[in-house]
């Protein structure tokens, strides 16, 4: 008996997720120089930002454009459910400590889980 594997991830899936995470790179790194972002505290006491939300927004709005029937999981809003059996992942900016401080040290991910696992994956690492 054969098992089932994985396809390969399809190389324009790859794509987009690597211009959406550059695209969250280049909102965060403009408002990263700006003094005056909001910092809000998370129900867990972690901060978030103003580009954090932003971010997202922009993140989950080009998904949505794309890829209309596939869900998104994000840090900063409600989950979005799909019919595709895709799911995308956000962390508009991990190392939201690093961001608030000043410290260049943060990075934009996306990821794209299908019915097979983990599918592919985009960062972005903004360094002023």
């Amino acid at each position: 008996m054969q098992e089932a594997s994985a396809p390969p991830a399809c190389q324009a899936d790859m794509d987009f997720a690597v211009d959406i995470a550059r695209e969250a790179g280049l909102l965060t790194l403009e408002l990263f120089r700006q003094p005056d972002v909001s910092i809000d505290d998370k129900e867990d006491g972690s901060p978030v930002t103003a580009a954090d939300r932003e971010a997202e927004r922009l993140l989950r709005e080009r998904i949505g454009t794309t890829h209309p029937d596939d869900a998104v999981v994000g840090e900063e809003e409600a989950d979005t459910e799909g019919k595709s059996g895709r799911t995308w992942i956000l962390d508009p900016i991990d190392g939201t400590q690093s961001f608030v401080h000043g410290v260049p040290l943060y990075a934009n991910l996306v990821a794209l889980e299908d019915e097979f696992g983990p599918a592919v994956g985009g960062n972005q690492h903004p360094c002023p």
